[in-house]
């Protein structure tokens, strides 16, 4: 999902409109006949996501995000925009969405600066939880605190665990500070036990707390990449080895 993000920075930065559309899945017929049809219009896939095609014109450019029967596409050629956008609706059934605000359960707000949110998402998680009525909490994991795979007794439902921690994982997509509390807790989804279900009950406390908070993306117009990058040492109780941390920003904003 650091495509999506990068997109809708890069978007935001240059003042491009961004554009969604919905494929309906009958075009789907066991191969990807929508990749051949965007690759018909000129468009190449990114060799650093296969669900990104870009698309360099005389006067502009197009980018087009496709995930299974979502897509976005922006640039600054309007005109090749509208180009790819009628021949799409003349090879497929898709919906017209208009500009983009809520894709892949990710909520898109445009002001003087881009805002993402999975504020919805966050609130169907913690019901699914059966957490909406508990106390919140200010911290996402306690201090020190080092889990291992032996301590507690195992769990009655492991599935709903391995679920739930799929969610969290997910919700890092907006919500990057939960990123290392839930790299602890999705290590021990083969070895779930009490104290690591404590543990992500800990986690989603603090996500009720803060589930209207989201990812600010900068209008600076600034697309310099810095990455900041840190690790402990042989930090992990289990094998010894060290946790690596990073953080990427691409201008103001962060994106990974």
């Amino acid at each position: 999902m650091t495509t999506v993000r990068t997109l809708i920075y890069v978007a935001v930065v240059r003042h491009w409109p961004l554009y969604q559309m919905d494929v309906k899945n009958a075009f789907l017929n066991g191969h990807l006949t929508e990749e051949a049809a965007v690759t018909k219009l000129g468009f190449h896939p990114s060799a650093f996501d296969s669900a990104l095609f870009l698309r360099h014109t005389l006067t502009g450019f197009v980018a087009l995000l496709l995930y299974v029967d979502d897509m976005i596409t922006t640039g600054f050629d309007s005109s090749a925009i509208s180009e790819v956008k009628q021949h799409l609706f003349h090879t497929f059934k898709i919906k017209d969405v208009g500009l983009l605000w809520y894709f892949l359960s990710i909520e898109v707000v445009f002001s003087p600066k881009g805002f993402l949110s999975q504020a919805k998402y966050a609130n169907e998680v913690i019901h699914c939880a059966g957490l909406a009525d508990i106390k919140v909490s200010n911290a996402l994991i306690k201090l020190n605190v080092k889990l291992n795979s032996t301590d507690g007794i195992p769990l009655d439902d492991p599935t709903f665990y391995c679920e739930l921690v799929g969610c969290l994982v997910y919700l890092t997509v907006t919500c990057p500070n939960l990123a290392y509390a839930v790299h602890v807790v999705s290590k021990f989804i083969s070895t779930h036990r009490s104290i690591h279900w404590a543990a992500l009950v800990c986690i989603l406390r603090y996500l009720r707390g803060t589930i209207f908070l989201g990812l600010l993306l900068s209008s600076t117009f600034s697309l310099d990449l810095v990455a900041y990058v840190d690790s402990d040492w042989a930090g992990d109780v289990n094998d010894r080895k060290s946790t690596s941390s990073f953080y990427m920003f691409l201008g103001d904003s962060l994106i990974s």
